[in-house]
């Protein structure tokens, strides 16, 4: 911390990114009425004037929120939080009361955090949905344009085999003609013959 060694709080929020946490953060503190700015050099983000409840007598206290998110293996992320009352005294364990209103205000985080991560697997998977559906439907597409093909060919093949029929009729009936041309020719060939004798 930017401030030396201080007491801080840490959890470790599984399946998550940097990314996420650190948008996440930025809206949990808004909704204590707070802005989260982040200090590049120190590479923390700090709240002022964050008013939550520290104390058992039911009265919030404003505090200011140093936050560092650090990612650690396994698609988990580290985050580290401060809170300081002002003039460099820093919450601890020693004061329990504050300790534990300050763990529920944590707690709450890392559910604004699983929170967010269910919904943005849910956006994965029905955008993974979505895309599914459309491969179905080109498939169904395809098939139906495969069923029309198969349809289209059997209708030529009823076709070319009707036209196969009709074919050997007229071979028929032009071998019939040519046998009676052959007749006829044969009759004009015997009288030519006998013409000629």
């Amino acid at each position: 911390m930017s401030m030396g060694q201080q007491p801080a709080m840490v959890i470790t929020l599984p399946g998550t990114s940097e990314e996420v946490v650190e948008n996440v953060w930025k809206s949990y503190v808004k909704s204590f009425g707070a802005k989260s700015k982040y200090e590049r050099k120190e590479k923390e983000y700090w709240a002022s004037d964050v008013d939550i409840l520290l104390s058992g007598d039911g009265q919030s206290a404003p505090v200011a929120l140093c936050a560092v998110t650090e990612s650690v293996p396994e698609g988990a992320v580290r985050f580290i939080l401060w809170l300081d009352r002002g003039q460099g005294s820093f919450i601890s364990s020693i004061d329990k009361g504050a300790w534990q209103e300050a763990q529920k205000f944590l707690f709450g985080f890392a559910l604004e955090v699983a929170r967010t991560e269910v919904a943005l697997d849910l956006e994965r998977q029905e955008a993974e949905l979505r895309r599914l559906e459309s491969t179905l439907k080109k498939l169904r597409g395809d098939r139906d344009h495969y069923d029309r093909e198969i349809e289209n060919a059997r209708q030529r093949i009823a076709r070319a085999e009707e036209n196969i029929r009709e074919n050997q009729k007229e071979q028929l009936s032009v071998r019939q003609l040519i046998d009676g041309k052959i007749s006829t020719i044969e009759q004009v060939k015997a009288r030519l013959k006998e013409l000629s004798q």
